[in-house]
């Protein structure tokens, strides 16, 4: 049953707001909470005095909504998830800026959620207790942010469509690289702040899967991953028996506003995590050396590459106060990780990517697009260009869309008409005849047949 502290049921939502003064706009917090105990989460969330009324939080859901995955010694996988549990929990209202909300998961898992308004951050806090004399292991914590970020659908046209749209919905970035993790979420105006999540301390993110949940632990769902294969460990947490050294594991995160992208690098500097750059990039031909800079507070003890004989990596000193600068060359193509360990027992991961030099990936480029991506029919399509399934082994197109949106296979959008721009560019820096006669057959076709993009 349902338990509030101080306050009834029947009366909850509209007292324990004003209660707990979530629904408030002064200078004492720069957030906007709505707790409601009858889900036993945060169910608003806004910047106080903000220049647009933006909702954070996409309606019926709830911040703090965790899926979890489990099992015992001898039992098997257990889903759990604490949103649909309807009676097992219990609301301590503890300060008008603080709650905590105790979740039984049968006679055997304890999770206590504890959400604390500090001065200018949220902070989240999720406690994990072994109520059995057997071990828990938990290979599953996916924490389900489910935030404001749907497109309206509406025409230019539609003032009420496009408010909601540029205004009212958020576009979510993510940096899924172990305790060095971070999550923001800003308008699709790009108007500040955004709202920033970092870990705190001992706690990472390792996996994201294709709803973006992310992953504390992941050895269950990650382990089962096909898109493809997936660079960092997926792990679980071991609970040992109740009454023993580690039968509990403490996990938590702070939320904080950047006011626009330095402001974002400043939080996450300020709370404990990495402000990264890197350049040129982390896509790296093998004949380019990059250059990095970790701006943190934190001890870096090491900077280890996954191939250490195909590497060359150089530490080139502290450039202003922690920030630590770095010169890395890879000669392995494909995926490369650089592992930071700092602070003993945490890491941040860097997945870089190597290439061929740039004028070899030009050429390449330009051939395969030349050679398999041009339609040649007597079609309204003809000469057009388009996308190579390489699963199938067959031009797309619109007979044949491979299950894609019509706009990325009928010659419209960048996955089309980038692609003669590309091979003119290409042309004109290194020729190639057989490139010239495609994009000659292009132009002619499409004026032939008074194709309009």
């Amino acid at each position: 049953m349902k338990k509030l502290i101080i306050l009834a049921v029947g009366i909850g939502f509209i007292v324990i707001v004003a209660f707990i003064g979530c629904q408030r706009n002064n200078s004492a917090s720069s957030f906007t909470l709505t707790f409601d105990p009858l889900v036993g989460g945060i169910i608003s969330l806004k910047r106080s005095n903000d220049v647009f009324d933006t909702e954070y939080i996409k309606k019926d859901n709830m911040l703090g909504d965790v899926m979890i995955r489990y099992r015992t010694q001898n039992s098997e996988w257990r889903k759990i998830a604490i949103a649909e549990m309807q009676d097992n929990y219990t609301v301590d209202v503890l300060s008008k800026t603080e709650y905590k909300v105790v979740y039984s998961i049968g006679d055997e898992l304890e999770l206590i959620k504890h959400l604390v308004l500090e001065d200018e951050n949220l902070i989240w806090i999720m406690r994990f207790q072994n109520n059995t004399d057997q071990r828990i292991e938990i290979g599953d914590i996916a924490l389900q942010l489910k935030m404001n970020t749907d497109f309206v659908a509406g025409s230019v046209m539609d003032e009420e469509a496009v408010r909601l749209t540029y205004q009212n919905r958020l576009n979510k970035h993510r940096f899924i690289a172990g305790h060095g993790s971070f999550i923001y979420w800003m308008r699709a105006n790009g108007v500040g702040p955004y709202l920033v999540m970092t870990p705190l301390r001992d706690t990472k993110l390792e996996y994201f899967d294709r709803y973006y949940v992310a992953y504390i632990n992941s050895a269950y769902t990650g382990g089962n991953e096909t898109r493809g294969t997936w660079r960092q460990k997926h792990t679980s947490t071991i609970l040992e028996p109740k009454g023993k050294e580690g039968d509990s594991a403490n996990f938590g995160f702070r939320f904080a506003w950047g006011q626009d992208y330095d402001g974002v690098r400043d939080v996450l500097y300020n709370n404990g995590a990495f402000d990264i750059n890197v350049i040129p990039g982390m896509t790296l031909p093998n004949n380019l050396y990059a250059k990095f800079s970790l701006r943190t507070k934190n001890n870096i003890q090491s900077v280890i590459p996954e191939y250490p004989d195909f590497t060359e990596i150089e530490y080139l000193g502290e450039k202003d106060k922690d920030v630590h600068i770095y010169k890395v060359k890879f000669s392995k193509l494909g995926e490369n990780l650089l592992t930071i360990n700092y602070n003993k027992n945490s890491l941040l991961i860097l997945e870089f990517f190597c290439t061929e030099p740039l004028e070899t990936l030009y050429r390449k480029r330009a051939k395969f697009i030349a050679e398999k991506q041009q339609h040649y029919n007597d079609k309204w399509y003809n000469g057009l260009y388009s996308l190579w399934d390489m699963n199938n082994k067959v031009l797309l197109g619109p007979e044949n869309r491979g299950g894609l949106h019509q706009f990325q296979v009928e010659g419209a959008d960048d996955p089309c008409t980038g692609k003669p721009v590309f091979l003119s560019e290409k042309n004109v820096a290194h020729p190639d005849p057989q490139e010239i006669t495609a994009l000659e057959y292009f132009i002619v076709t499409t004026q032939a047949s008074k194709v309009r993009f």
